[in-house]
Parts: C-alpha cells; sequence; structure tokens
C-alpha cells in the first residue's frame, strides 16, 4: 500500500537533499518593516507626562463645571418680594421729583432765534 501526502507545501516535490540557501527567494507581497531610531527615555517620558497633564486637565474642568452647575442649580431664586417692595419705593420716590421739561418761552424773527427754559419742581 502507498502512503498518500496530503500536504500542500510546494516544497515537499523538491529533492531530499537540496539545501534550502540555494533554493530560490519567494516573491511575498507584504510591506517590509524598516528599522525606526528609538526614541530617548526623555522623549518618552515627556510625551507621557504631556499625555498625562491633559487628561488631568480634561478631569479637572470637567469637575469644575459639574460643580458649577450644581452649586447654580442649588442658589434659590431670587424673591420677588424684593424686586416689588423695591419697585414700590422707587415710584414713590420719583413722584416727590418732577422730570425736567424743555419748553420754548421767546421766539424772535418767525422763529429764527428761539430760547428754551427748563422748568423744575415747583
Amino acid at each position: 500500500m502507498q502512503k498518500k501526502n496530503f500536504s500542500s507545501n510546494k516544497m515537499t516535490n523538491t529533492k531530499k537533499n537540496a539545501n534550502l540557501l540555494d533554493e530560490p527567494v519567494p516573491d511575498i507581497e507584504v510591506p517590509v518593516l524598516t528599522p525606526q531610531p528609538a526614541t530617548s527615555y526623555f522623549e518618552r517620558l515627556s510625551k507621557y507626562a504631556s499625555d498625562k497633564r491633559e487628561s488631568v486637565k480634561k478631569y479637572a474642568k470637567n469637575k469644575w463645571n459639574r460643580w458649577f452647575d450644581w452649586l447654580i442649580d442649588y442658589i434659590p431664586p431670587i424673591p420677588n418680594v424684593v424686586d416689588k417692595a423695591f419697585q414700590v419705593v422707587k415710584k414713590n420716590i420719583l413722584k416727590f421729583y418732577k422730570p425736567f421739561e424743555i419748553i420754548e418761552s421767546k421766539s424772535a424773527l418767525k422763529k429764527f432765534t428761539v430760547v428754551y427754559t427748563t422748568e423744575g419742581q415747583k
């Protein structure tokens, strides 16, 4: 009985004694990684610190806004009684003072020259 080879590897068809270094290089269509210069410890540390600073700044701003919103909601509205009382007092005080009015008192030369006067409190 013969053994059946179920392997899908193409390299099984080559000779068993062939050297792998002598085989042609297969064309693999994968981008080749190129080495990048290593970043210094200081650069990595400063990048880490700036990222943390930004996250802390965002967290603090969020906390401040939430606290301020809570404070605005907690403060009771200004009572209207004070506003109404103030308006009444203001109205009574203004009764004592008549606003000034500008009145034409004299005119000459068919209203070419006009004299205006103001009337105050009597």
